[in-house]
């Protein structure tokens, strides 16, 4: 087996989304799921085979991952980590230079993907975001400054997500009082999987 070579087991999470790593995957053989938590659901971004790789942010950013990479099948990869992967930088430069084609390429269909997933659900998207937000200030918030937070988490136009707000408003799962924003006391997980199913 290649020095950096490894293998999972189908089924097996490969890296979880938030953790934080600095390693990159080029698949030798298996199929990987790639999934986001979107509320409480799973949103399936992308399946890679042989020859694709995934992970590729984490050499570039100390960011946590966006995703969840999971082996659908017993799956074999060759793994770099940053130095590795600068190392290769100074000797194989058109293999970094077909790297980030393709990773400009990914950005483009995610930004694509991800205004979708806005539009699918934009009540779920904003409600999620705006609760947590709520819940790290601790007390209300004036909707302009909340709809800015919020448009900015969700590439979202701040217009937009006022009107969203408004809705939820309007579905008494937030109360505007003077302008300001509140949480209600109902179970925030209820109010969520509502909207999800809507």
């Amino acid at each position: 087996m290649p020095k950096f070579e490894v293998r999972f087991k189908a089924q097996t999470i490969i890296f979880e989304e938030k953790s934080v790593e600095d390693t990159m995957y080029f698949i030798r053989e298996g199929k990987v799921e790639i999934s986001k938590n979107m509320g409480d659901t799973k949103q399936v971004i992308a399946l890679l085979g042989p020859n694709d790789f995934f992970g590729e942010m984490a050499l570039v950013s100390k960011a946590p991952r966006f995703a969840t990479a999971t082996a659908l099948t017993d799956t074999t990869a060759v793994v770099f980590n940053r130095n590795q992967f600068f190392s290769l930088l100074k000797t194989k430069g058109e293999i970094i230079l077909k790297i980030m084609e393709v990773l400009i390429l990914r950005l483009k269909d995610a930004n694509d993907t991800v205004r979708k997933l806005i539009q699918k659900n934009q009540k779920a998207l904003v409600f999620d975001a705006l609760t947590k937000w709520l819940q790290v200030k601790e007390t209300d918030a004036d909707i302009q400054h909340a709809a800015d937070w919020v448009a900015t988490q969700l590439c979202m136009k701040t217009r937009e997500t006022e009107a969203v707000i408004r809705k939820l408003v309007l579905m008494n799962l937030i109360s505007l009082n003077n302008n300001r924003i509140s949480l209600n006391k109902n179970e925030t997980f209820d109010k969520l999987k509502s909207l999800v199913e809507d």
